[in-house]
């Protein structure tokens, strides 16, 4: 072949094409096309037949035989350019598959970022609900899926493009849900979510709009700090507009300066006598919706109006960056300050470790379940009688933390926060609803860095209302991570919980020079659960928790993971 001839060589048509080419020929122009070729097109990932097909009147969103479409296949395949093409033609984004989900619903579960981005800039729905999912038709949403899936790159942006909490219901058993809405599964991240977005809610409430349009502007201060209009602000003191004037979620204007970051609206507030200990109707301060906002210059603000220690304690911190976390050559420093606030003794490095004591284990767990013997609401009661006993000079206040602006530092994930609140000592005993205390929540998060910053405020030893640690809330999150890493391709994910596992098991940075001495700060039914291949089911109660920190089906363990709780990870990475 020439040369000449070869730049106009074209290669040979698909299948489809010489078909489209016969029938167009054989009837004059007019095309019958099988259904569900487009999606068939869209399955291969053929970009120039998907084009072909929609120039020739193929409907965009025409199923195949099992009732997925070609922008279905597209997702799944994860491509730009077809999903691009489909939806520029008009396909659906928000229709419904075979297995329930929707695209953007298969890209939140695929935690493909990009994906989840162009679809919502098509259309998507980002509140859509589908109840089709599963035999039982569990519903579920965008929303949900991210949330089960600890996704919160994802959730910001879901939420940001309105879709709405409002829309998603607590899954614990016995909580109603008459309209039959998505549930999520871990209580803990239900209510993490919940609280973060009903703060926000609070903050950005239309009804001070809705006031003003009709000529009652009672709510111009709250409209001012929200719009960080100052000018507004200003005159709307002048004129008599009380600072400590709540809404009806009683909300101030200082909390919705706070949460926007509104420095010069917080200060003028401040100095016109705004309360600080004003809480709305959740019991929030104005300093929870700082630490959840992210402000540093308003948290040190806010935190020096507080007056005394509080105010002193931040005032050598640079809060104008992120602190860099522990590295591991710190690591002995930390263990040593950890064995001191155990009131233990460093141990030589010849000796067996002996830094921890056993928990408070739940008396009817002791020596193994056997099935019918107990019920988990009798463990539950044992482990609330026996944190009565061993925490003695520990006391909680149940519900506590919901209300402090640690929790709020923490969901946010803002360390700079973290570090401020916790040097002007708002590390008071505090715990939730089920017992789970700050430590326990970051170690959930798998935040290593406020893992190690609380561990000297909060003792690794305590256990939540169903008898976890703050280890056992680490191997929940081992156990989440791994599900989702084999349902969407990540399998390094499960691995970032290592370095806080051994952080709380308290390990050495030397093994092999002392006995291994496994770890008593977690039910050793547990440990032995992650055991791999070893198929036995004792851990009957564990694996009933919502979140549980065995492995959901007998046997299936790992061995990095047992190792560390037993002490015996002969060559830990980085120690050297």
């Amino acid at each position: 072949m020439s040369l000449d001839a070869d730049k106009h060589y074209m290669k040979p048509p698909s299948p489809v094409g010489l078909l489209v080419l016969v029938l167009s020929l054989s009837s004059g122009g007019a095309v019958a096309l099988e259904s569900g070729i487009l999606a068939t097109a869209a399955s291969r990932g053929d970009v120039s037949e998907v084009k072909a097909l929609l120039g020739m009147g193929v409907h965009p969103d025409e199923p195949d035989g099992s009732g997925r479409t070609a922008l279905g296949f597209a997702t799944a395949l994860g491509h730009m350019e077809l999903i691009g093409i489909l939806c520029e033609a008009g396909a659906d984004p928000d229709l419904v598959g075979p297995e329930g989900l929707n695209p953007l619903m298969t890209a939140v579960r695929a935690s493909n970022h990009g994906l989840v981005v162009t679809l919502l800039r098509y259309g998507a729905d980002a509140s859509f609900v589908s109840d089709l999912t599963g035999v039982e038709g569990t519903p579920v949403s965008a929303l949900s899926l991210a949330i089960d899936r600890r996704d919160y790159d994802v959730l910001r942006l879901l939420i940001s493009e309105g879709a709405s909490t409002s829309r998603i219901s607590d899954a614990s058993p016995g909580k109603p849900n008459p309209l039959n809405l998505p549930g999520v599964e871990i209580p803990l991240d239900y209510r993490i979510w919940s609280n973060l977005s009903t703060l926000r809610d609070f903050a950005n409430s239309p009804d001070w709009d809705a006031a003003a349009v009709l000529g009652n502007d009672k709510w111009v201060l709250h409209r001012a700090a929200r719009d960080h209009d100052f000018e507004l602000l200003e005159s709307g003191i002048m004129e008599g507009g009380a600072v400590n004037k709540l809404d009806a979620k009683e909300v101030s204007p200082l909390m919705v300066a706070a949460w926007h970051g509104n420095r010069n609206a917080v200060n003028l507030l401040l100095g016109g006598g705004a309360n600080l200990a004003e809480r709305d109707l959740m019991g929030r301060n104005a300093l929870c919706y700082a630490a959840a906002g992210g402000d540093v210059v308003v948290v040190r603000r806010l935190l020096g109006a507080l007056g005394g220690d509080a105010g002193d304690a931040v005032d050598g911190l640079d809060a104008a960056a992120p602190t860099a976390p522990p590295t591991d050559e710190s690591f002995s420093a930390e263990l040593e300050s950890l064995l001191e606030r155990d009131g233990s003794d460093m141990p030589p490095a010849s000796a067996p470790s002996s830094a921890t004591t056993p928990i408070a284990e739940p008396k009817t767990a002791m020596g193994g379940l056997e099935a019918g013997e107990t019920t988990p609401a009798e463990i539950s009661a044992n482990s609330a009688e026996s944190r009565d006993s061993e925490n003695i000079d520990d006391n909680h206040e149940l519900g506590s933390f919901e209300t402090s602006p640690l929790y709020y530092a923490l969901a946010a994930g803002n360390r700079p926060v973290l570090d401020m609140l916790l040097s002007a000592e708002f590390a008071d005993p505090l715990e939730d609803r089920e017992g789970v205390d700050p430590l326990m929540m970051a170690a959930w998060l798998v935040d290593l860095y406020a893992v190690k910053r609380l561990a000297s405020h909060y003792s690794s030893k305590r256990n939540d209302l169903a008898g976890r640690t703050a280890l056992a809330w680490s191997a929940a999150a081992f156990a989440r991570d791994r599900t989702i890493a084999r349902d969407s391709g990540y399998p390094t994910l499960p691995a970032r919980n290592y370095p806080i596992v051994r952080f709380l098991c308290a390990r050495q940075r030397n093994p092999g020079v002392y006995e291994p001495e496994p770890s008593t700060e977690i039910h050793h039914l547990v440990i032995e659960a992650w055991n791999p291949g070893v198929n036995s089911d004792n851990a009957d109660y564990w694996r009933q928790l919502k979140p549980s920190p065995v492995p959901p089906v007998p046997g299936d363990g790992d061995r990095t993971l047992y190792q560390i709780f037993r002490d015996e990870e002969g060559d830990i990475p980085g120690a050297n």
